[in-house]
């Protein structure tokens, strides 16, 4: 995830390392450069930017990144079968999510991103699955 207003300074920075640009709008971008394929998701609502605000350092090798925490992923996860009911594969990784980290996870903001939606049977649905 990346702040809207970075948007252009990043896609100048990844084509400049020599990137090639696969698709590119107003809230989503991905880039490759070989094998290695970077998606990036442009914040622009409060929801968003909240999750980059509270996203935690992650140390791999040199480069040091922040990762969305679980209910953020739900989130975005929700978003992308809201935009393509075509993948099966996000609803399963909720399912896996919500069984990992339902006991650290704050059930309210959980709630609310499934509530901007209209998908809180299902919220409720996969918690009694859990129970």
């Amino acid at each position: 995830m990346v702040c809207a207003n970075q948007a252009d300074a990043v896609h100048e920075l990844l084509t400049q390392m020599g990137f090639v640009t696969l698709q590119q709008t107003s809230i989503f971008a991905n880039y490759a450069l070989g094998q290695l394929h970077v998606d990036l998701l442009f914040t622009q609502g409060a929801h968003t930017q909240g999750m980059l605000t509270s996203a935690r350092p992650y140390v791999f090798r040199d480069l040091t990144t922040k990762v969305v925490d679980p209910i953020g992923i739900i989130a975005l996860k929700l978003q992308a079968l809201e935009n393509n009911q075509d993948r099966p594969s996000d609803a399963t990784d909720i399912l896996s999510l919500l069984k990992l980290h339902r006991h650290a996870m704050d059930k309210d903001l959980l709630r609310e991103y499934y509530r901007l939606f209209g998908k809180e049977h299902e919220l409720d649905r996969f918690l009694e699955t859990l129970a």
